[in-house]
């Protein structure tokens, strides 16, 4: 069966992780520099904004969605596919057979949203997750958690504060697992 499609279609490629914007950067130069600019569209390193605290404040920082992976959206003949895969640094596209497989459009939709939606922080705790409280008035206290405040970055924790349990409203970004 020969690679060629008619519409264009976002195809996930693989790279060494932590290379993926040389990779990126590489295959955007080497289209420019071919005919092939019709073909390969866009070149996409998936991240999402991410709040993280440090030194007590809160900072923005980008974060790869999918470590080692870039997305192409390009036509797929032969000619464009060899100037993808023979893209040094590029390891190959995901597929069956040695067929790149495209992205459905549901996961491509869902990708693109993730990537444009606002910065968030990672929520990474659930019920009953033991935490040291690493910042503000509490800092140093083991706690539980107790609920989780989805959307809001907060938690809901269980403080023994002189003997008796206490629930207590805190910031995701003040604790650490245990």
């Amino acid at each position: 069966m020969p690679l060629v499609n008619i519409t264009p279609s976002w195809y996930m490629i693989t790279t060494f992780t932590g290379h993926e914007e040389d990779v990126k950067k590489r295959i955007e130069l080497r289209v420019k520099n071919s005919d092939l600019q019709n073909f390969v569209s866009s070149v996409v390193l998936p991240t999402e904004r991410i709040l993280e605290l440090r030194s007590g404040q809160r900072v923005l920082t980008t974060k790869k969605i999918f470590p080692g992976y870039l997305l192409v959206k390009m036509y797929m003949n032969i000619q464009a596919f060899r100037l993808v895969r023979e893209t040094s640094g590029v390891l190959g596209f995901v597929g069956t057979n040695h067929k790149p497989q495209p992205l459905t459009p549901t996961e491509v939709t869902n990708l693109m949203a993730r990537m444009d939606r606002p910065p968030h922080e990672e929520t990474i705790y659930k019920k009953g997750d033991a935490v040291r409280i690493i910042a503000g008035s509490l800092t140093d206290m083991v706690a539980t958690v107790d609920r989780v405040l989805e959307g809001k970055g907060r938690l809901v924790v269980k403080l023994s504060i002189f003997g008796k349990d206490t629930d207590t409203e805190i910031d995701s970004l003040e604790v650490e697992k245990l």
